[in-house]
């Protein structure tokens, strides 16, 4: 899963990948995580989102593709629901700010 945060793999490939059943793996991160492996897979590329929020000056469009969230919007609400604040409000809170590049960066 950390292996493929921009192009996120479906569950489906990884039970394959690791020799079992997509519901025994559902079984197996309830059991280990209290969440099903879905949710896992959000709540990593969401916390890659926030560090690369914290850490870069990459637009909040290019963290959500970065982090394998196709539409900015799905991405912004996810986030929010997550840590109880919009992604540009992190990025406030750590005191950065996203400056615009230029056409030769």
């Amino acid at each position: 899963m950390e292996q493929n945060i921009e192009t996120p793999l479906k569950m489906e490939e990884i039970a394959r990948g690791t020799g079992v059943s997509s519901r025994h793996l559902n079984r197996l991160f309830k059991q280990h995580f209290d969440q099903t492996s879905s949710e896992y897979y959000r709540d990593l590329r969401l916390s890659r989102a926030q560090r690369l929020l914290r850490t870069t000056s990459l637009s909040v469009l290019e963290v959500a593709n970065a982090c394998g969230f196709a539409a900015q919007s799905s991405f912004a609400r996810q986030f929010s629901q997550t840590f109880g604040h919009v992604p540009s409000a992190n990025r406030r809170q750590h005191g950065l700010s996203c400056q615009p590049r230029s056409e030769d960066e």
